[in-house]
């Protein structure tokens, strides 16, 4: 099915039955997705005033995250809309990842957030310490951006902007271990 937007879709995710569209209007729409019927619409979420854009937006199991370019991060509960939490940040938050217990926010200001479901209160927070003039545009002054995040089962990865990927452990004491980092200047 070919759908049609208002405005550009900056980020999307399917899963669950759902697919959700984050739009540069700032409006997040959930579609109702099993196949192999078509898909229909659910509902729409405004998140925000003109010149806010949806950055990055997660499914999980009942649950949608979105990150506004408003330095806000959204959860609702599906199907019926419902807004669990909305969180205010420092920075513009540019990915989020669910993981059924947990929400994961990596920002433009070097750091990412981990904070419980459904409640929306803060587990940890952590900066990320660059590789040493590994920064894309060949800077290393000031913060690296989280440009993604991913989650999965407390297990956590970060990519910075300094071509590594770092991998975490959240466990089941809500302590958090570090992996490793990783970049292909390591890996052979």
């Amino acid at each position: 099915a070919e759908l049609r937007f208002q405005d550009s879709v900056g980020t999307l995710a399917l899963g669950h039955g759902y697919l959700a569209t984050g739009c540069d209007d700032g409006e997040l729409s959930i579609w109702l997705a099993p196949a192999p019927a078509p898909v229909k619409h659910l509902l729409s979420l405004a998140q925000a005033g003109s010149g806010c854009w949806a950055c990055s937006v997660a499914l999980r199991g009942d649950v949608v995250a979105c990150a506004l370019s408003d330095r806000s991060v959204a959860a609702f509960v599906l199907p019926s809309g419902e807004r669990l939490f909305r969180l205010a940040f420092d920075d513009m938050v540019l990915s989020v990842a669910l993981d059924g217990r947990l929400l994961a926010c990596g920002s433009r200001d070097g750091s990412t957030t981990l904070w419980r479901l459904p409640t929306g209160n803060r587990l940890l927070g952590f900066d990320h310490e660059p590789v040493e003039n590994a920064v894309a545009g060949g800077s290393d002054v000031g913060p690296v951006p989280i440009y993604a995040v991913a989650l999965e089962d407390g297990l956590l990865a970060c990519a910075p902007n300094d071509f590594t990927v770092t991998a975490w452990k959240v466990g089941d004491d809500d302590i958090l271990r570090c992996l490793g980092k990783m970049s292909l200047d390591t890996m052979e």
